[in-house]
Parts: C-alpha cells; sequence; structure tokens
C-alpha cells in the first residue's frame, strides 16, 4: 500500500526491481556508459515523460557555458599543444615561454615548466607563417626558374635543369640571410616540377659540362667527404660576389682565386690516393673510318693525372657557365617586360623525323626518307586583354624532304 502512494505504475516493488533488471540487462552497459545511456535517455524524452520525471524531481539541464579567464584560454591551448611534434606547435610553445619569462606565477598557473622557461631565454622565435611563407615563394621561384618543358608527350611535368642539391646550393648563395635545409628544399618542391633523376635518358647535354661531372663523380669514391657537385667547386674558384661575379674571375685574370682553391682543397681529400690507378669515362670525339662520331670511351689513369685534368677544364667552365646562366636571365627578364613591337624567337633545327609506313616491307627500313624541321618559336606583346598586356606565342616549322643515302 505504501509502494502505490508514490503513484508508481507496478503493484509491487518486486515487480518494479524486475522491470529495471530486464532493461539494464537489454542495454547491456555499465559504469560510465549507462550513465551516458540515462543521461541521453532523459534528454530526448517527449513532453509526457518529462512532466513524470519533474514530479519524481529527476530532470536534466544543458551545462552552462562559463566565459574562460585569459589564464585558462592559454591553459587549454599549451594543453592542446602538449602531444603535437610539428615545427609550428613547438615554435608556439616557445614564443609562449618567451611571452612569459621572468614572471613565475603567470608561468604556474598556464602549467608551463621553468626549465621550458630557461631553455628557450635566448632564442628568438623562428617560426613564423609570414617567414615561411615567402621562403616558399622563393623556393618555388628557384624551381621555376630552372625548369623547363619535358618534350616527351607522355611526360606532363616540367623538368630541372640541374639536380636538387646544386640547385640547394645555389639557393643559399642567393639568399644567404634564409636557412633552408636539403630536406625542407626539397619538400617544397612545386608539384609540376620533375627532379633530373625521373628522366629515363637525359639527351642533348653538353659535353664540356659533362665531363668535369664524370670525373669528379669518379673521384669522389676516394674522398672521405664526398663532392660531386661541379658548381660547388665553381663557386670556390671564384671571389665573392652578391649578384654576379667580377668579369676578372670569370676570365681567371684575378690573382686572389683561381682553380688552385679547388686543387688544394681536393688534394687534401686525395693526398693518400693519388698515385692509384682509376678509370674514368669522357665524351670525344672517335674516328671511325674517314670521318668522327662522339662516342664516351673510357681512359685509364693515376689519380693525380684525373686530378689535373679536371683542374684545367674547370679553369675554362666557368666562363662557359656564366655565359649560359647571363643569357637564360637576360632573356627571361625580356620575355617578363617586353617593350610594345618588340619580338623575342628561338630559331633551330630539329632532330630529322623519319617517314614510316604502317604496312611496309623489311627492306624499306634501310632507305627511310626523312624531314629536315627548322622550328621558329616567337614571343609577341599582343594588344590588351581586359586591359592588361598579355604575351603571345606562334611558332612556324619549316619541312625539307631528304632521301637518306646509304
Amino acid at each position: 500500500m505504501a509502494f502505490k502512494e508514490k503513484q508508481c505504475p507496478y503493484p509491487t516493488p518486486e515487480a518494479h526491481k524486475k522491470a529495471i533488471q530486464r532493461v539494464k540487462s537489454k542495454l547491456r552497459a555499465h559504469g560510465v556508459k549507462l550513465a551516458h545511456l540515462v543521461k541521453g535517455i532523459i534528454k530526448h524524452a517527449n513532453n509526457r515523460t518529462k512532466a513524470a520525471l519533474k514530479e519524481l524531481n529527476v530532470s536534466y539541464a544543458s551545462p552552462q557555458k562559463f566565459a574562460h579567464t585569459p589564464t585558462e584560454t592559454l591553459r587549454q591551448h599549451k594543453e592542446s599543444l602538449k602531444k603535437r611534434k610539428d615545427k609550428e606547435s613547438i615554435a608556439l610553445r616557445r614564443n609562449m615561454a618567451q611571452a612569459f619569462e621572468g614572471n613565475d606565477a603567470d608561468v604556474s598557473d598556464i602549467g608551463l615548466a621553468k626549465r621550458c622557461v630557461q631553455r628557450f631565454k635566448n632564442k628568438g622565435p623562428i617560426y613564423h607563417r609570414n617567414k615561411v611563407f615567402r621562403v616558399k615563394v622563393d623556393v618555388e621561384a628557384c624551381f621555376d626558374e630552372h625548369a623547363v618543358a619535358n618534350p616527351c608527350k607522355s611526360f606532363k611535368k616540367r623538368q630541372l635543369t640541374l639536380s636538387v642539391k646544386e640547385l640547394h646550393k645555389e639557393f643559399l648563395v642567393q639568399h644567404p640571410g634564409q636557412k633552408v635545409s636539403l630536406r625542407t628544399f626539397h619538400r617544397l618542391k612545386p608539384k609540376d616540377v620533375a627532379s633530373v633523376r625521373k628522366l629515363k635518358f637525359r639527351q642533348c647535354m653538353c659535353e664540356i659540362c659533362v665531363n668535369p661531372k664524370l670525373k669528379l663523380t669518379r673521384l669522389s669514391h676516394y674522398m672521405k667527404k664526398k663532392c660531386d657537385c661541379v658548381r660547388e667547386l665553381l663557386g670556390e674558384s671564384v671571389c665573392a660576389f652578391d649578384v654576379t661575379p667580377k668579369l676578372e674571375c670569370v676570365d681567371r685574370k684575378c690573382g686572389h682565386c683561381g682553380v688552385e682553391r679547388v686543387r688544394e682543397r681536393l688534394g687534401i681529400e686525395l693526398r693518400e690516393s693519388l698515385n692509384q690507378n682509376v678509370s674514368v669515362k669522357r665524351w670525344e670525339h672517335v674516328k671511325e673510318g674517314k670521318s668522327y662520331r662522339m662516342d664516351r670511351v673510357q681512359k685509364s689513369g693515376s689519380v693525380q693525372d684525373c686530378l689535373n685534368e679536371l683542374m684545367q677544364e674547370l679553369g675554362a667552365l666557368y666562363r662557359h657557365v656564366f655565359n649560359a646562366e647571363w643569357q637564360r636571365k637576360q632573356l627571361q627578364l625580356l620575355k617578363a617586360d617586353l617593350p610594345d613591337g618588340w619580338a623575342v624567337t628561338y630559331l633551330d633545327f630539329a632532330v630529322h623525323f623519319l617517314c614510316k609506313f604502317q604496312d611496309e616491307v623489311e627492306s624499306a627500313h634501310w632507305s627511310y626518307k626523312q624531314v629536315t624541321c627548322f622550328t621558329s618559336v616567337l614571343f609577341y606583346r599582343c594588344g590588351h586583354i581586359n586591359r592588361l598586356p598579355s604575351l603571345h606565342m606562334s611558332s612556324f616549322t619549316g619541312v625539307q624532304m631528304m632521301a637518306v643515302r646509304n
């Protein structure tokens, strides 16, 4: 009778208890899970159920959102960065520690350790979004400057003319105030630019540039500290400069620089191997009958002889590289701001095109006709489109048929 006075729909306490056990067995939850389930049931109950719960003094109230104090906000922000190991999070913790330097009370309030403040005491904020953005822009501009279109149609990316390692060293010379590691430099490479290693065949290369590279690569096997970058040696053979080197240094007429610097450095690395025999490959003209053809031959000699030949080639190589870089940069500057009425043109003979047939006889292989292609690409400023001048490109190909003589 006392149980009915509480307005319970169950006739007896035992019936009420059994009903609770049946619900618990269906829920199959305990502890925190059961508490959240009950909380959710009460929260999403209908109006009739909520009214009955209110009579039993059971209700759900949403938690109040209190405004956090600045100290609590900093503490939460510090806790969110605690387990993150990326550069941005580390730099933010460093900047936070430097901001509270000398104030032990605030440091303890936000949860920063004193040893963390002492460790970053004399270090400046090294990471900033604007700084990283500037570095990324400079690195991408460096890659764009040394990337050219690949003639292979199936290869849709632009091709680098230098290796990433050589390009990184050149970037550090041009931007001495920016400290960018080789790994970061490679990571910031644009996605539409492919490295030198991606090419199956690297053809149409310069003989004057390739031969010193082959010698230096072979000599690097005898060095403790390997050096296989020809441009690095060329940079050491001239005086320091800001934009362009002096013409005296380029022509090897300066008394303060020259290849002797490089000889002295490599001589120290190779002093224990100067008398050993070494085989080096080089490109040169080989006589074949009454004519000459370019072929890669292998020559043997001592390490000392190979070093002397390398120094001799490096003496004339800097002028060659300087002229190529100067022409490339001047052409880019001219195309970037081409005056009205001016035109820039590229003229060159292309590879002979072989005229083949779909269903041809076997003997036709020895008497193909060839097409001599003379290509010309013209850049010019064409009017104004949407009030902005645009640079247009037109091409012309001259074709001449010729038969191949056996």
